[in-house]
């Protein structure tokens, strides 16, 4: 049977069914949101409709009533949101930013727009009263009748009042359940030599009751076995500030697979402690030896508005600071010697600001790799396992396991952890995993001006599964295996913006793996190595991973780069494939990198090779940005 239709009847089906795929594929603007830091600002502008995903965005700001300028791009993440960042801004603020849809499909309103104010980093302290601590002080909290412990006065404060806490050691741990308010923060503040210190006093006495003695251990006494009574849970162990390993048993401690200084056991059942020195002639009564009685040095515990400034917190056998709480302020202050730093670990913890602090470990970075991996010595100095808005910035982070941790593997696909997130101008070093792990969805993640060396892998990008995030003027180098590890599928979208890779160690390139990740975007960076630059199967998705204006550079002849499944001796080589069509392959010159600098010196082909990038390097010098994370200047 033949079916016949007449002309008409198909034009009017057509006509009819155009308007209706013209509605699904035009865009419907709806909102824009903000999420502002110091230096930053999140944009998201949403938007329904563009059922064929082919519209566009232009990101553009402004402060007061000043000249627009071009933002970096907003990235597509979701079917219905553009998001990005704009960089160098001032705190405390006002900005206009407007984005700008096209849709050949049509739009419904071409320009969303909105005003917004960056965060305040001048934290509204000192408004109240003084309480003031001293050791062994009997009074009511004035200067001439000082309190004896923190917790006193941090019970008797209100919003706007400053806890001051005199020079002099405190063994207690303190837990802050008041908030100060956005206009009058609570401070707890450390004069210098303030030290809040969890460790036994009476194993630092010469004439205490914890002293040590040769164990018989099997029948047998070994100069490098000490035991000693002790009643509580012991966390934490040192001698002369070096950690010693906690074992899970006496058997294992008397192998001390961990090395040097040693190696520590608790028999709860029989309250005993037991040491094991690399070396019979320095026992732990030879030296200053720390045992944790304390688990947690600060607490801040649901308060918000909360300033710790200038405190030396040490030997807790846990957590240093301890952080569930939102928009508090930990800077100024000496962190050491605990198995975590700084730890925050609550999606609903946000704007948190770490900064000018030094947090560090002692031996951890040296411990053999497996024997700390999967153990609770698998941890950061600065755990950041948070919400939005945290920033933490110029600290010096060194001696872990982990530098700053950012990873939440349990929850790698679940949108709001670690987002709206800037981490800048940090100084990372000696770690014996990764100096950063940013792992999750990770969107608005930031990091800048950061110099990060010495760890196994210098930078952990495994796997972000969202993003956008950034890595703006970075400099990393002297890795033990690679700069960046990129694999276990990493398919959100980074930009790699001005940064210095240096792999110059023996036979070593920036990465080398054959995992299957994508979405990754370099442009003006450095990538310097003694093997292939870097070798790799390639992106699991043709064409999402791009490289232009780079430097790349090894210093062994014979190897360029091993990129999908080919491998590549020279930049042409490479340029006739699809990628590095504007790059280069020379000595970058640099003016020291055996010293961490990186500067290029007079006549580097970093010079004015790169490109510019809207919202990124703006206020380059010479006829083009530089190559690298330093720019060249006369």
């Amino acid at each position: 049977m033949r079916i016949r239709v007449a002309l008409g009847a198909i034009v009017i089906l057509v006509s009819a069914v155009l308007p209706l795929f013209a509605a699904e594929n035009a865009t419907e603007v709806t909102r824009l949101d903000f999420y502002p830091n110091f230096e930053t600002l999140s944009v998201y502008a949403y938007y329904s409709g563009d059922a064929n995903s082919d519209n566009q965005t232009l990101l553009e700001y402004r402060q007061a009533d000043g000249q627009w300028r071009r933002g970096h791009p907003l990235t597509r993440i979701y079917d219905n949101q553009w998001t990005g960042s704009i960089f160098h801004l001032r705190p405390a603020t006002a900005y206009e930013v407007r984005v700008t849809f096209s849709d050949p499909d049509g739009v419904s309103s071409e320009v969303l727009t909105g005003t917004v104010t960056t965060r305040d980093d001048k934290w509204p302290v000192g408004a109240g009263k003084t309480i003031h601590v001293a050791p062994g002080g009997t009074g009511e909290g004035s200067e001439a009748s000082p309190l004896g412990t923190i917790q006193a006065a941090v019970n008797q404060a209100e919003p706007g009042d400053t806890v001051l806490v005199a020079p002099g050691v405190y063994r207690e741990s303190l837990i802050v359940k008041k908030s100060g308010k956005p206009d009058a923060c609570i401070c707890i503040k450390g004069e210098p030599g303030a030290v809040l210190d969890g460790s036994d006093a009476g194993f630092l006495d010469r004439e205490g009751p914890y002293r040590w003695s040769n164990a018989t251990i099997g029948g047998r006494t070994n100069p490098r076995d000490y035991v000693a009574d002790c009643d509580w849970r012991v966390d934490y162990l040192a001698m002369d500030d070096q950690k010693l390993y906690g074992y899970d048993s006496l058997e294992d401690m008397l192998l001390c697979r961990s090395g040097p200084p040693g190696g520590w056991y608790q028999d709860v059942k029989n309250s005993k402690i037991y040491v094991h020195v690399t070396r019979a002639y320095c026992g732990p009564n030879q030296a200053k030896t720390v045992v944790s009685r304390l688990s947690t040095g600060i607490l801040l515990d649901g308060c918000r508005y909360v300033v710790v400034d200038g405190l030396e917190v040490r030997y807790f056998g846990i957590f240093g600071i301890d952080v569930k709480g939102s928009d508090n302020v930990i800077q100024n202050c000496l962190i050491h010697h605990h198995n975590v730093g700084i730890n925050i670990n609550d999606k609903k913890v946000n704007n948190t600001t770490i900064q000018d602090c030094e947090v560090f470990q002692t031996s951890v970075w040296r411990w053999p790799w497996q024997l700390t991996k999967h153990t609770r010595y698998e941890v950061d100095n600065i755990g950041a396992r948070a919400g939005r808005g945290t920033v933490i910035r110029r600290n010096t982070v060194h001696g872990s396991f982990d530098g700053i941790g950012l990873s939440v593997w349990d929850t790698l696909n679940e949108p709001g952890w670690i987002q709206d997130t800037d981490i800048n101008d940090n100084h990372i070093y000696n770690c014996g995993d990764d100096g950063c792990e940013p792992e999750g969805t990770c969107t608005n993640l930031r990091f800048w001006n950061n110099r990060i060396h010495d760890c196994l892998m210098v930078q952990s990008l495994a796997p972000i599964t969202v993003g956008p995030a950034y890595l703006v003027n970075e400099t990393y180098w002297n890795p033990w295996i690679g700069v960046l590890k990129i694999k276990v599928s990493t398919s959100g979208v980074i930009y790699l913006y001005n940064c210095t890779f240096h792999a110059g160690g023996y036979r070593q390139s920036v990465w080398d793996y054959g995992g299957k990740w994508y979405n990754l975007h370099f442009r003006n960076c450095a990538f310097y190595g003694t093997n292939y630059v870097f070798s790799d199967n390639g992106p699991s998705k043709e064409g999402t991973v791009t490289f232009d204006y780079d430097l790349l550079f090894t210093t062994n002849p014979g190897y360029f780069v091993g990129w999908e499944n080919k491998k590549y001796s020279n930049i042409r080589e490479l340029q006739k494939a699809g990628y590095e069509r504007h790059g280069i392959s020379a000595d970058p010159m640099f003016t020291a990198p055996e010293k961490g600098d990186f500067r290029p010196l007079p006549g580097s082909p970093l010079i004015d090779a790169g490109v510019h990038i809207p919202g990124i390097n703006d206020d380059y010098e010479g006829t083009a940005p530089d190559i690298g994370s330093k720019e060249y200047h006369k």
